[in-house]
C-alpha cells in the first residue's frame, strides 16, 4: 500500500509540474513505432543490411556490435559504407511515408510542456503538424549533410 501511495504522489508531482510548465519531456524512437515508423533497432537492422550489400564491405566485428546493440557504431558503419546519398535514400524509404500520429503524439502536442527533447525524427515532424507547435532548434551529432542521430529541442513560448 505504501508503494501505491508513493506512486500516486510522484504522479501528482509530475502532473503539477506539467500544469506549471516545469516539465520537459524526453522521448525516443519507440514513441513513433505505434504510428508505423521503425524503432531504432529496426532502422539500424535495415541500414546495416543495406550496407553489407556494398561490394568489399568488411563485416568483421559487426556481429559483436549488433549483439551489443551499439546503435551509434552501427549507424556510423552504415553511413560510411553507403555514403551520404544511398544512406539518405534508405532513410527516406523508411521514414518518408504517411502515418497517422499515435495517441501519445496527440497528447504530447496538446500538453503545455516546457520543452521536448527527442532523438526521434518522426516525433518532431508529427508534433510540428500541430498548429500550436512552435519549432525549436535542431541539433545533430554529425557534420554530415544528413542527420544521423538528431536531437531536437522544442521550446514553446
Amino acid at each position: 500500500m505504501r508503494g501505491s501511495r508513493r506512486c500516486r504522489s510522484i504522479f501528482q508531482l509530475i502532473c503539477q509540474a506539467a500544469r506549471n510548465r516545469k516539465c520537459i519531456i524526453f522521448v525516443g524512437s519507440g514513441l513513433s513505432s505505434a504510428a508505423g515508423y521503425p524503432t531504432w533497432s529496426e532502422l539500424l537492422d535495415t541500414l546495416v543490411d543495406e550496407a553489407k550489400k556494398v561490394p568489399n564491405t568488411p563485416t568483421e566485428g559487426l556481429d559483436k556490435d549488433i549483439a551489443a546493440k551499439d546503435y551509434l557504431t552501427l549507424a556510423d558503419f552504415a553511413r560510411s559504407r553507403l555514403g551520404p546519398s544511398q544512406y539518405a535514400n534508405v532513410l527516406k524509404q523508411l521514414l518518408n511515408k504517411p502515418v497517422k500520429p499515435s495517441v501519445a503524439h496527440d497528447v504530447i502536442a496538446k500538453t503545455a510542456y516546457r520543452g521536448l527533447i527527442t532523438t526521434n525524427v518522426a516525433a518532431s515532424g508529427q508534433l510540428a503538424q500541430d498548429e500550436q507547435h512552435q519549432p525549436g532548434r535542431d541539433r545533430h551529432g554529425s557534420q554530415q549533410p544528413l542527420p544521423t542521430v538528431p536531437l531536437v529541442q522544442d521550446q514553446r513560448p
